[in-house]
C-alpha cells in the first residue's frame, strides 16, 4: 500500500515537471529558420551544359531563382553549392570530356582513363 502511494506520488511530481517545462517553451518566441535562405549561409550556383553558351544561360536562370540567397562566385567561399546537370539522355557523358566525376570532386581515383582523364 506505501508502494502505492510513492508511485502516485512520483506520477503527480513527474506530470507536474513535464506541465512546467512545457509551459517554459509555450511562452517562448516562435523562431521559424528558412533553409539556407535565413541562416546566412552562402550558396555557389551553377549549371552545366554541353554547350557552353546555355549553361550560361541556364546558371543565370539558376541565380534568379535563388534571389533571395546569398549567392557568391567562388566555390571555395561557399557553405553550400547548387549544381545543376543537364545531360541528354543516352550522352551523359558527353557533356564532359572525361568523366563527370572527375570535373566536380577534385583528387578522385577513377580507373579506365587516359593522360587526358578520357574514358579509355
Amino acid at each position: 500500500m506505501i508502494q502505492y502511494f510513492k508511485d502516485l506520488f512520483n506520477g503527480i511530481v513527474n506530470l507536474l515537471k513535464g506541465m512546467y517545462i512545457t509551459m517554459l517553451n509555450f511562452c517562448r518566441p516562435k523562431v521559424t529558420e528558412q533553409y539556407p535562405e535565413n541562416r546566412g549561409k552562402k550558396v555557389y550556383a551553377e549549371a552545366f551544359h554541353q554547350s557552353p553558351e546555355k549553361a550560361v544561360e541556364l546558371t543565370k536562370g539558376l541565380k534568379e531563382m535563388l534571389a533571395d540567397v546569398t549567392l557568391v562566385e567562388d566555390p571555395a567561399e561557399a557553405d553550400y553549392a547548387i549544381l545543376m546537370l543537364n545531360p541528354k539522355s543516352g550522352a551523359y557523358f558527353s557533356a564532359t570530356k572525361g568523366y563527370l566525376e572527375l570535373d566536380i570532386c577534385e583528387g578522385k581515383m577513377v580507373s579506365d582513363v587516359d593522360e587526358f582523364c578520357r574514358p579509355m
